[in-house]
């Protein structure tokens, strides 16, 4: 198979999955303690955008006074999103390739998604082109010791 077969194959996964998204948020609330502590570098007033955001679970751990953008490649994960985050902003488009002006944001979030992507390098270099000069990245990513593996 090969890496466009694959990506269509995510994609439909993905749409065809809402269920994932409740799931995803109830498992998520473990962590909500260390994701306010680690949000405390987005700041009262940034632009932050949420990179396959998916349900949009991030939002609840950010300040309040914001302007927080959620993008994922999910109808199901951004309807979810709106449904729980009213006020926010939900676009559905592929983090390879960003429909986002350059250094339009404070601070690029993404958690939980680094392992799902095909071609990293790709998103990464959307990331870095969409940050502002002197804005934040902040990357969450489980890893083999980590609890899902347990």
């Amino acid at each position: 198979m090969n890496g466009l077969d694959f990506k269509k194959k995510l994609y439909k996964y993905w749409e065809t999955s809402p269920e994932y998204y409740e799931i995803a948020h109830l498992l998520h609330a473990d962590t909500e303690a260390k994701l306010k502590e680690f949000f405390t570098a987005v700041k009262k007033g940034d632009r932050v955008l949420d990179v396959a955001c998916g349900g949009g679970v991030n939002r609840k751990n950010l300040p309040e006074d914001i302007f927080y953008c959620g993008i994922d490649l999910s109808f199901a994960g951004l309807s979810f999103a709106k449904q729980s985050n009213k006020g926010a902003s939900f676009i559905k488009a592929d983090a390879e390739n960003l429909p986002i002006m350059n250094s339009s944001f404070d601070c690029i979030i993404s958690t939980n998604a680094v392992e799902h992507f095909m071609e990293p390098r790709l998103i990464f270099d959307e990331i870095l082109r969409v940050c502002k000069k002197d804005g934040c990245i902040l990357l969450v990513f489980p890893n083999f010791g980590d609890y899902i593996f347990h």
